[in-house]
């Protein structure tokens, strides 16, 4: 393994500097995050026979995926196939296309769709397993059937080495909230770049593009725990390093939401090194953006202990949710991935309403207790929580007839979801939102190079993958496993590409 050396500098190198750089450590392909991004970068950078060095800020690698669910949303895979789904990329594609406001870049979503089935294999081969009874609807599939047919495509990670009895699992859910997490995934693509010999400097941010009289990216200059130090990169750099979901200065900069953020009313639940340093380094030689005024927020419904309202829908009991007004305002059994825009719409702040018989049935955890206040009448729970309270009591009044015959004509909600709300005391309390990612970040095109602002065209030398980047997602969240996917289909990609450059002079 290269450890670098102090000073290697050449004249022709020099000759083509804005100024004389002394390198202290040089490699073929530098990764900025050891994320799934830059792991999946590492294993192909390395495959293609490059030389490679990963730079992470943090102690111990993994980074947002880690945190995640750990799924990954595919369409046309072998775990379908078992299954006995019939599925295909094309289909992906029509509904990712459709799940938006025209915000995706549809030449990256191809590429995305096409390359899924691909992803799967690949992870197959390091280890992992998807199990087809573990599949499930991860996103808002159905309300789009009169475009595509709804396909689940929500594939849960476990590993081969530790498989479980796939026969004790009650159902889909339960399964993949047990195994189905972002540290069997990144503990999985951890051991396979390690195995490749990959050069691995933790606690090590990187803070500064080095660039060359003709706009190359030659290297980076980095802050670790010894000092600061200029690391050559002989083919390209690939950023990797996650979004700026942690950076409230680029939050008021860039998005509207970012004043929610900063007042308490959205919280950042991201993983804490996304503070956007490799969307700054790149702005800094030229780079442009995409989808940056577009973030995924979510809010937490109370759920009984074991369930969860993250990944999966829930809850799966009688209940409304009702804005400041006291008035419902959206079906509360959509999926988290298409409910976000309608909780926009009431400036974060939204309460739910149950009543004792439901509380009764249901085991909520001392989270949620903390949260929840009750009252002997709708009118005086409505003065507890701040909502105004005739109101409330009209739509408790309209949602029990709901309830009585069993179809809910404003927002279409169905199933035993739609019952009374008449056994006091009456239960409510206030949301929380979370937020969890942006869906902008720089600008790419299919091959994961970073394009320039002025020209459009690919920085020399540059790559990006990942949170990283934008131009993926729009107004809508795909589905639970999209920003796993695109970090390891585009990580690859850039990996690869980056790895075949010519090295520079």
């Amino acid at each position: 393994m290269n450890t670098g050396r102090t000073g290697c500098s050449t004249k022709k190198e020099e000759s083509n500097l804005r100024h004389v750089i002394n390198w202290d450590k040089e490699t073929d392909v530098v990764i900025v995050g050891f994320g799934g991004a830059g792991a999946a970068a590492a294993i192909e950078a390395a495959d293609a026979g490059a030389e490679v060095l990963i730079l992470e800020k943090m102690r111990s690698p993994g980074g947002a995926t880690r945190m995640s669910g750990g799924v990954i949303y595919a369409a046309g895979t072998t775990t379908q196939k078992e299954a006995g789904i019939t599925d295909t990329p094309d289909e992906m594609y029509k509904y990712w296309m459709a799940a938006d406001n025209g915000l995706k870049d549809p030449d990256l979503v191809r590429v995305l769709a096409d390359k899924s089935p691909e992803v799967m294999e690949w992870l197959a081969g390091m280890g992992a397993d998807s199990p087809p009874e573990m599949l499930y609807f991860s996103g808002a599939e159905e309300e789009y059937a009169h475009i595509t047919s709804p396909k689940p495509r929500g594939h849960c990670i476990v590993e081969q080495s530790g498989k479980p009895d796939r026969h004790s699992y009650s159902d889909q859910q339960s399964a993949c909230s047990i195994v189905g997490n972002g540290r069997i995934l990144t503990n999985l693509l951890e051991k396979a770049v390690r195995a490749r010999k990959v050069d691995i400097m933790l606690e090590t941010r990187a803070d500064e593009l080095v660039t060359n009289i003709d706009k190359e990216v030659i290297g980076v200059k980095v802050l670790s725990k010894t000092g600061t130090l200029n690391i050559r990169a002989r083919r390209g750099v690939v950023l990797a390093d996650g979004g700026f979901a942690r950076n409230l200065d680029m939050q008021k900069q860039f998005t509207p939401k970012g004043t929610y953020i900063e007042a308490g009313k959205i919280l950042m639940t991201s993983h804490a090194g996304q503070t956007g340093d490799g969307i700054k380094m790149a702005m800094a030689v030229g780079a442009d953006l995409t989808g940056m005024v577009n973030l995924h927020v979510h809010a937490t419904k109370f759920v009984a202990t074991g369930q969860s309202s993250i990944i999966f829908p829930g809850p799966r009991y009688p209940s409304i949710i009702v804005n400041i007004m006291g008035q419902r305002f959206v079906n509360e059994d959509r999926p988290y991935t298409a409910i976000t825009a309608a909780f926009d719409r009431q400036d974060y702040v939204a309460f739910q309403i149950f009543d004792d018989e439901v509380m009764q049935k249901q085991n909520m955890p001392e989270g949620s207790l903390k949260r929840l206040v009750n009252a002997p009448t709708i009118r005086e729970l409505a003065i507890k929580l701040g909502i105004s309270p005739g109101r409330l009591e009209d739509t408790i009044n309209t949602w029990n007839r709901y309830a009585d015959s069993g179809d809910d004509p404003e927002f279409g909600k169905k199933g035993d979801t739609v019952g009374p709300i008449k056994t006091p005391p009456y239960w409510g309390g206030e949301l929380l939102y979370r937020f969890n990612q942006n869906y902008g970040g720089l600008k790419t095109n299919t091959n994961a190079q970073v394009l320039d602002a002025l020209r459009c065209k690919p920085i020399p030398r540059l790559y990006a993958a990942g949170q990283t980047t934008g131009g993926r997602f729009g107004s809508q969240y795909p589905g639970s496993g999209s920003a796993i996917l695109n970090c390891l289909v585009f990580g690859r990609i850039a990996g690869k590409n980056a790895a075949q450059e010519k090295p520079s002079l």
